[in-house]
């Protein structure tokens, strides 16, 4: 087992959250950004999608090592809870707006894409106009 060391891309946050999924894990700072660390195979970072090139385009399944700042929808507000599930991930912002990113082949983003992954951080219009609390991600 390996010992825990230091994130250096974080140290100059201070983090107030952490989730961790099946192969990705989030992390929440007081500023109410997220970073994500981890597999992508599915959005489940909310990085959008990866084509060879590395440029953002389709449905390719990416895996990324690097702790990297996902970029929310203009209109958020920042984040207070983070949650990680198998391969999907929660956002709720201080509106109490929930967002979902990943798999979404049984629904479980909530979001309507006909069970197409969803690449970047999406509102889950549904829970309108309803201020959402909490938000608890499972494994699908």
């Amino acid at each position: 087992m390996a010992a825990p060391r230091v994130v250096e891309t974080l140290s100059a946050h201070r983090i107030v959250g952490v989730a961790a999924g099946g192969r990705h894990s989030c992390f929440l700072t007081a500023a109410g950004e997220c970073f994500v660390a981890g597999a992508n195979h599915s959005g489940q970072c909310g990085l959008g999608f990866l084509a060879a090139g590395g440029v953002a385009a389709g449905a390719a399944a990416t895996a990324t090592t690097a702790v990297r700042r996902v970029r929310l929808p203009e209109g958020c507000a920042e984040l207070v809870q983070v949650s990680a599930g198998q391969a999907h991930t929660l956002l709720l912002c201080r509106r109490g707006r929930a967002y979902a990113c990943g798999a979404n082949e049984r629904g479980q983003c909530g979001v309507e894409t006909g069970g197409a992954c969803v690449g970047l951080p999406t509102l889950i219009s549904g829970l309108l106009p309803h201020a959402v609390r909490a938000v608890e991600a499972g494994s699908s």
